[in-house]
């Protein structure tokens, strides 16, 4: 964020581990995330204001990080959505972040959707549970 409170954003998000992360970064679910840190997730619900990530960040509890499985509640940081066009699909699927978790920026999402045109060819958008505006890219 700059001095007069004004936010530099990306014209367009690339999907890893087609273009490579920063040394700094680490590819989670496609997207290149800052390296988390080792406390992990404090809060009881992903996504929400008490999820003890911040506002840039999402609580995964499995997440595919640079090539490995990973089995713990993590905040992930992820990229702000394109000024122009949609988040990159990636091998995960995204979604930018308009209208799903107000509490959070807006962020792509790695591995979630709101219609199968989020996630790879011949995956599936699978809501999270029923009534909700979202879910995850599943194969």
């Amino acid at each position: 964020m700059s001095d007069a409170g004004q936010l530099c954003v990306d014209e367009t998000v690339t999907s890893c581990p087609d273009v490579p992360c920063a040394s700094s970064q680490v590819c989670a679910n496609g997207l290149c995330s800052a390296i988390p840190s080792e406390e992990g997730c404090t809060g009881p619900t992903p996504f929400g204001p008490s999820d003890g990530c911040g506002a840039q960040e999402v609580c995964l509890s499995t997440a595919m990080v640079d090539g490995q499985e990973v089995n713990a509640k993590v905040c992930y940081t992820f990229p702000f959505c394109p000024e122009d066009g949609p988040c990159p699909v990636g091998a995960f699927g995204s979604v930018c972040n308009e209208g799903i978790f107000p509490e959070k920026n807006r962020i792509c999402l790695a591995g979630m959707c709101t219609s199968s045109i989020n996630c790879p060819p011949a995956w599936n958008c699978v809501p999270a549970f029923e009534g909700v505006l979202y879910g995850t890219c599943q194969e």
